[in-house]
C-alpha cells in the first residue's frame, strides 16, 4: 500500500525498515526492493549507504534493487561490495554489475566477462513452431503498464512490441527505445547494450512480468555481437550471436545446456528497431533433467 501511495517521503519509511535490524530479513529485503522501484536520487543514496549490511538476504535485496536502476557511480560501489558479499548476495551483485554495465553502455574495452555454455538444438521429431508477431495496441499498452512497477532503468519503445504464444503461455517482447532508431544496429557493435525484456503473462492477473532480460555485448570478432538472455535471478538461459551487415543484424539464439533446460531455436534479423523472425522452434519436453529444484 505504501509503495502504491503518492506519499512524497515514503522512501524514508522504507529506509527505516531496511536499517532496522529487529525486522526480519525478508521484510528488510522487500524494503530495499521498494526503494529500487521508487528510483529517485534519495532512494538510490539510501541503497548505496546500505551496501555494508551483513545480513546476506538483505544485502541481496539491496543488490537486486541497484542492479535495476543503478548508474555508473553505483557500479563502482557494487564492485567494492562484491569483495565481501557471499551466497545469494554475491549472485545478485554479479547480475547487478552485468545489468548496469549494459544499461550504461560501457565500451568494448570495459565489457565484463561473458559466460559460456553449450547449446541445445531442438530435436526434429519433437520441435514445434511458435509464432512471434507484432502485438495489437491493447496488449502492447497492457504490457507497458505492467512494467510501470518493474523498473529496469530503460525506456521501452511503444511500438513495435511483439507477442509470442507457446503452449498455454503468452509472452511479450518489449525493446529499449534507445535502439528503435534507424541504424541502431551500428551502436550494438560498439558497446554493451540492454536491448529489452521478454515478459510472461500471468493467467491469474492477466498482467505481465519480466521473465528474461535481453543483453548484447561486442565480440572480439569484427561485426558480431553476443546475445545473452538472463532470467531475473541471474541465470543465463539462452544465448546466441548476431552478425551485422550495414544497418542489419542477422541473429541466431539457442538454449544453454543445463539441468531443467528445454531446447529453443530462434533465428531472424534486427534492423531499424524492428524484428523479423524467420524461425521459432521449441522442444515439447525438458531435454536435460533437473538435478535439483531451480530457483525462479
Amino acid at each position: 500500500m505504501l509503495q502504491r501511495s503518492d506519499f512524497p517521503n515514503k522512501h524514508r519509511d522504507f529506509e527505516a525498515v531496511l536499517e532496522n535490524e529487529k525486522e526480519s530479513s525478508d521484510i528488510r529485503s522487500l524494503a530495499a526492493i521498494s526503494l529500487g522501484k521508487i528510483a529517485t536520487t534519495a532512494a538510490l543514496a539510501i541503497l548505496v549507504k546500505n551496501l555494508h549490511v551483513s545480513d546476506e538476504r538483505v544485502l541481496a535485496g539491496v543488490m537486486k534493487a541497484l542492479g535495476r536502476v543503478g548508474d555508473r557511480t553505483t557500479l563502482d560501489a557494487i564492485l567494492t561490495a562484491k569483495t565481501y558479499a557471499t551466497g545469494l548476495a554475491l549472485r545478485e551483485a554479479e547480475l547487478a554489475t552485468i545489468l548496469i554495465a549494459h544499461r550504461m553502455g560501457l565500451e568494448k574495452s570495459e565489457a565484463l566477462a561473458i559466460e559460456t555454455g553449450e547449446h541445445l538444438e531442438p530435436e526434429a521429431h519433437c520441435a514445434r513452431p511458435f509464432r512471434i508477431k507484432q502485438a495489437d495496441d491493447a496488449d502492447a499498452e497492457l504490457c507497458l503498464r505492467s512494467f510501470a512497477h518493474q523498473p529496469f532503468g530503460i525506456e521501452f519503445s511503444e511500438t513495435p512490441i511483439y507477442q509470442a504464444r507457446c503452449g498455454r503461455n503468452t509472452w511479450m517482447i518489449a525493446l529499449n527505445r534507445e535502439f528503435s532508431a534507424k541504424d541502431c544496429v551500428i551502436t550494438l557493435g560498439r558497446r554493451n547494450a540492454f536491448l529489452g525484456v521478454v515478459a510472461l503473462r500471468s493467467e491469474q492477473t492477466r498482467l505481465y512480468s519480466a521473465a528474461f532480460l535481453l543483453l548484447t555485448s561486442p565480440t572480439r570478432e569484427r561485426d558480431a555481437v553476443d546475445i545473452l538472455v538472463y532470467r531475473p535471478n541471474g541465470k543465463l538461459t539462452f544465448r546466441g550471436t548476431a552478425r551485422m551487415a550495414g544497418s542489419r543484424a542477422e541473429f541466431a539464439i539457442r538454449s544453454v545446456a543445463q539441468p531443467g533446460a528445454f531446447a529453443v531455436k530462434i533465428e531472424g534479423a534486427f534492423a531499424d528497431g524492428a524484428l523479423d523472425i524467420r524461425t521459432a522452434l521449441a522442444a515439447t519436453f525438458v531435454q536435460i533433467k533437473k538435478r535439483e529444484p531451480i530457483e525462479e
